[in-house]
């Protein structure tokens, strides 16, 4: 069973579920929601960018939680 999370909150695995969604639908009723999976592939780079400069700052930074 996953972690509840509260609907307003926006995690990278929520982004990739999207993500994956998006693009079923877009093999199951065309290209019509081409620019749905745009979206979702945008706001993915997008969280995995800030991801990957928070990783990045806390390396360099030291962890200091």
């Amino acid at each position: 069973m996953s972690e509840y999370q509260p609907v307003n909150q926006i995690t990278l695995e929520r982004i990739k579920a999207a993500y994956q969604a998006s693009a079923k639908i877009v093999a199951l009723y065309g290209d019509i929601y081409l620019p749905l999976f745009e979206r979702m592939h945008q706001e993915l780079k997008k969280a995995e960018a800030a991801v990957d400069l928070k990783t990045l700052a806390l390396q360099i930074g030291g962890n200091q939680n």
